[in-house]
């Protein structure tokens, strides 16, 4: 195999191990987020992988979301929904006292801010440094002055390759 194949299949592999991770790791995740969300009525922006990825995500809100908040409000944003603009307008102006979660896609990587957020959710593997840092900023660069939670589900943090450099930053 070509060096470049050989590279395209490692990070194939690491990609579906990091979802395998996260499905295993998913019936434990409620009381994960029961002891670390302490925010009740907290916006948290939850990063996914793709379309499938998010449905199945959301999917689980109601168990997994139920023991720090059971009123939770799912928004959805990616590129190729018509109601992403409102859905992200509505997110961002939600005071209510209810657990907001706003599910995105390949969104709110680089340079786009939201005030008041309470944390950030990865369920989105990654390799990708960039990616990473870009994810974790929305909530050190916004945050709702605490200290911002930022849940790596799927560990991206253990598989990036300039974790050290990652590490000094931090």
């Amino acid at each position: 195999l070509s060096l470049r194949r050989q590279r395209q299949m490692c990070i194939r592999d690491r990609y579906l191990d990091a979802l395998r991770r996260a499905l295993e790791q998913a019936d434990g995740l409620d009381k994960v987020f029961e002891h670390h969300i302490t925010n009740k009525s907290g916006k948290y922006i939850v990063f996914c992988a793709n379309k499938e990825h998010m449905d199945e995500m959301v999917s689980h809100v109601p168990e997994w979301f139920a023991g720090v908040n059971p009123d939770v409000v799912v928004y959805e944003a990616y590129s190729d929904d018509p109601n992403t603009d409102k859905a992200f307008a509505d997110f961002k102006t939600d005071t209510s006292d209810r657990l907001k979660l706003l599910f995105c896609i390949d969104m709110l990587n680089e340079g786009v801010h939201v005030e008041d957020i309470s944390g950030v959710i990865l369920f989105r593997p990654t390799i990708s440094p960039i990616i990473y840092k870009q994810q974790i900023g929305r909530a050190l660069t916004a945050g709702d002055n605490t200290t911002p939670l930022i849940l790596d589900v799927v560990n991206n943090f253990e598989g990036l390759t300039s974790i050290s450099g990652l590490q000094g930053e931090m």
